[in-house]
Order: C-alpha cells, then sequence, then structure tokens
C-alpha cells in the first residue's frame, strides 16, 4: 500500500467512525458511543503505525538497521498493545463498542485493499501460477 492510498483511507474510516459515535451520541448511547471512539482511535493508529514503520523495516534496496527494528519491537507493539489491555481492564467502557470500533476501520482499509488489488489484476483474483 503506498502511503497516498493509505492517507487517503485512514481519512475516509475516521469520517465513518466519527459518523458511527455521533449516531450513537445522539440517540443516547454514549457509554457504548465513548468504546467506539477509543477503539477507533486505537485502530486508526495502529494502522498509521504499521503504514510508517514496516516500509522502514521492510526497504528491499538495503538492510533494516537494528535501531528501527528495536523500535519496531519496542514501540509498537508493548505500547500500543499493552496501553490498549491496560485501558480496557482500567477506564470502564463498553467492551463491544471498543471491539466494534477497532474492527471497523481495520475492515474498512483490508476492504479497500482488496478492492485496488483486484482492479489492478483485471477483476480476478490471481493466487500464484495460471494454468492453461
Amino acid at each position: 500500500m503506498s502511503n497516498a492510498f493509505l492517507k487517503k483511507w485512514l481519512i475516509g474510516s475516521l469520517s465513518m467512525l466519527l459518523l458511527m459515535v455521533s449516531f450513537s451520541f445522539l440517540f443516547g448511547a454514549s457509554f457504548f458511543g465513548w468504546g467506539l471512539a477509543v477503539g477507533g482511535g486505537w485502530s486508526l493508529l495502529n494502522l498509521l503505525l504499521l503504514g510508517q514503520l514496516i516500509p522502514m523495516v521492510l526497504q528491499p534496496d538495503r538492510k533494516p538497521s537494528l535501531l528501527l527494528v528495536l523500535l519496531f519491537l519496542f514501540l509498537k507493539l508493548p505500547l500500543l498493545y499493552g496501553g490498549g489491555l491496560a485501558l480496557l481492564w482500567w477506564v470502564p467502557l463498553s467492551k463491544v463498542g471498543v471491539l466494534i470500533g477497532f474492527s471497523v476501520p481495520l475492515l474498512f482499509v483490508s476492504a479497500q485493499a482488496l478492492a485496488q488489488n483486484r482492479l489492478q489484476t483485471n477483476g480476478i483474483f490471481r493466487l500464484g501460477r495460471m494454468h492453461g
């Protein structure tokens, strides 16, 4: 995924998330809405970090530096996932709201990546060699 693609669909998933959160607050489900907001923010931060750190670590023209690999391992994994787990334990949020809020942006960006792949392969998902 290119940076332009990721930026475009992160903004789209943020817009959809804001729409979902505003509707949940509008209909009086603020406990669920806060869960959606926190889960969606957590997911968008996760996608943003993955979009920035993975291309830096997996550069094809040179060997990845040890500092970048350590940054990826010790910044993203423990802080983002450990912080999210601590947030779920200590802050009274709707667990279902957090789960849905985390899943929606991830599914939105994944579906768009699949659609882009389908357009690039002329409508056929090509896995491996084609025989015939």
